[in-house]
């Protein structure tokens, strides 16, 4: 018997007791999705954890773990999401579908059940910096904020961006207590565009808090 319709129109294929509407029971360990079209096709693991492969590219592009964590281009996710990415494409998108309502958020929230005031147990947005052949050194970024908008017209591809926020280290951080970081504000009237050169300027610097908690106020 290679399938079976019961009369409670669940399909069972290789099981004549399907369980559920669709019910698979094989050795092989995988639904294949094919497009012959295309010369593509889609695989679908659940032994110890569940992925999509891309065949053309020999690719794996998602995989659910047996603990839940999901890794989009990653194989081995550390975070309930771990992404894989490179350039502006590689990362996290949120677009408004609405013209009319409230924008979309990320919305980070902790909880805790006492009065802890500690930063870790609030939400949180963290950028970091790994410079892999060595420890990081004086004056690279830790992280940025971009600002920005569109210009000329209504097109979303002309949004530039000319203000920002950046922490940056004032020295080499070469332990966890001597690690110097300053605080720094950019503006300007010139925008740049995310991803099309790592050597872009995001606004002009205006203030600096630094290591120390010293603020500096550039002359307008």
């Amino acid at each position: 018997e290679a399938m079976r319709v019961t009369g409670e129109r669940k399909v069972g294929i290789g099981t004549s007791a399907p369980t559920s509407l669709l019910h698979l029971a094989s050795t092989a360990p995988y639904i294949t999705l094919e497009d012959t079209d295309n010369n593509q096709d889609w695989q679908i693991q659940a032994t110890a954890w569940f992925a999509i492969r891309d065949q053309t590219a020999n690719a794996e592009r998602m995989r659910i773990d047996t603990s839940g964590k999901v890794g989009i281009n990653n194989s081995s996710p550390t975070s309930k999401l771990h992404i894989k990415g490179t350039d502006v494409a590689g990362g996290i998108f949120v677009e408004d579908e609405s013209t009319s309502n409230v924008s979309p958020v990320i919305k980070v929230q902790g909880t805790r059940g006492d009065g802890n005031v500690s930063q870790a147990f609030a939400g949180g947005l963290a950028l970091s910096r790994l410079r892999s052949q060595q420890l990081a050194t004086d004056n690279i970024n830790l992280g940025t904020l971009y600002f920005g908008t569109n210009h000329t017209d209504g097109t979303a591809a002309n949004i530039a961006y000319s203000a920002s926020i950046a922490a940056k280290l004032s020295g080499d951080a070469n332990s966890a207590t001597d690690m110097p970081t300053d605080l720094v504000f950019y503006t300007g009237s010139t925008g740049n565009y995310l991803g099309t050169t790592g050597n872009n300027k995001y606004g002009s610097e205006r203030m600096r808090i630094d290591a120390s908690g010293d603020v500096s106020i550039a002359g307008g």
